[in-house]
């Protein structure tokens, strides 16, 4: 059973690997034209691929539960799994009513809220940055002035680093606790808990951690580097596996992630933990307790065969991961390309390039012909992608940017 799903990146990947690994699903979604493209004809993959479809009120857990198990009776689930954040949890207590295998930790409640993990970190003795969780705009002022800007404004329980802030001031702070305060439903039209959480700026690298966790042992994977665009926001504009880093610093972001992951209880699941590297050690953004979006399973896989959408769907499945590395391309990359601003695309100037460009695995992007392009302001507005391979090297990144600085988008305002 497939609850919900993602509609980019993962969400497009994972419906396909399913079938691939020989399985069935039933989809089941509150809204199905959720899935759908005004521009295209297209069928999302989480339809394509489904062996059944189902449309009941997925933000109803008493009732959804029930309604499952009665199509449990007839269906025979073997097990629930999603890999959209907003429905974790969701997934989780239904597999738990139906009996059912996990693909969660027990305390996946914690990991997704950004606030529980920070007090968990500080229960268990591992460093935090400053940090504070205001309720109110006046809070959030009387903790700004204690933490010091600039700093980080952002939800807790939210995912695409949506309404996430770098803050100078005051006046910053009011525009960047609007949305978050104001906002009670998320974007799936769930409710929320509307916090705020204010963290002291970190200077340095940022990278993530992968993971997967399973009879108690956590087992590392590899760690993902990040560029970052859309000052004084934070969209990721590209990934390269495994990061440029020495092997002192991978160990010991390695061992701070099993600590963390420790510290809120995390034992089995697939995970992607976001660092900061500061001078002063590791320090943790945030865990999520699913595979990494933005296609970086895509390229963990092409460096070290391992597949964790398969991962995830096998301990949906209560089947132990396969965590063999069978050893590929040396390094993998992507890059987003993000618009400077919201309009209509009417062209994509040198886009013939990306067909001639060796380095280049695959790519994607909307069609030029009047796509309406959101603000860039979260990771939402993406333009399109290129996936690059390096098969000797850590060069994969530099191939992605050359190839997309070889792109221009021609859009007009609306």
């Amino acid at each position: 059973m497939v609850v919900e799903n993602w509609v980019e990146g993962t969400g497009r990947l994972f419906p396909k690997g399913i079938v691939d690994l020989g399985h069935e699903y039933t989809f089941i979604s509150r809204n199905m034209d959720h899935y759908s493209s005004p521009e295209t004809n297209e069928h999302h993959p989480v339809l394509k691929y489904a062996r059944n479809v189902l449309s009941f009120e997925t933000n109803d857990l008493p009732s959804l539960t029930e309604f499952l198990k009665r199509q449990h009776e007839i269906l025979k689930f073997d097990g629930v799994i999603t890999i959209c954040d907003y429905y974790v949890e969701t997934a989780a207590a239904i597999a738990d009513a139906l009996d059912l295998p996990q693909a969660y930790s027990k305390n996946v409640a914690i990991a997704r809220r950004k606030h529980l993990v920070r007090q968990a970190l500080d229960n268990a003795g591992i460093p935090n940055p400053k940090h504070a969780i205001a309720k109110s705009l006046d809070e959030a002022k009387t903790a700004a002035a204690d933490i010091g800007y600039p700093l980080i404004a952002k939800p807790s329980d939210l995912g695409s680093s949506a309404f996430v802030r770098l803050v100078q001031n005051e006046q910053e702070l009011t525009e960047a606790c609007e949305p978050i305060l104001g906002n009670t439903r998320n974007f799936r039209d769930q409710e929320r808990d509307p916090v705020v959480i204010l963290e002291e700026y970190l200077q340095g690298q940022e990278v993530s951690v992968e993971c997967c966790s399973f009879d108690g042992k956590t087992n590392f994977i590899g760690i993902t580097d990040k560029s970052l665009t859309g000052d004084p926001y934070f969209i990721e504009d590209g990934h390269m596996f495994p990061a440029d880093l020495s092997d002192q610093t991978a160990e010991q972001l390695k061992e701070f992630t099993k600590d963390v992951l420790a510290a809120i209880g995390y034992e089995n699941g697939v995970t992607h933990t976001e660092v900061k590297l500061t001078e002063n050690g590791p320090r943790l953004i945030e865990v999520n307790p699913r595979p990494a979006g933005n296609y970086i399973v895509e390229l963990i896989e092409h460096v070290t065969g391992i597949d964790l959408m398969k991962c995830h769907i096998d301990l949906a499945l209560g089947h132990a991961p396969d965590l063999q590395k069978y050893p590929r391309a040396q390094s993998a990359a992507i890059k987003f390309v993000v618009p400077q601003k919201a309009g209509q695309l009417v062209d994509i100037k040198g886009y013939d390039s990306l067909e001639k460009n060796n380095a280049i695995a695959r790519y994607k992007f909307v069609k030029p012909d009047g796509h309406a392009l959101s603000a860039p302001i979260d990771n939402a507005c993406y333009v399109g992608h290129v996936v690059t391979t390096d098969p000797t090297g850590k060069n994969s990144r530099a191939f992605a940017e050359d190839a997309v600085s070889q792109l221009e988008l021609v859009v007009e305002e609306q």
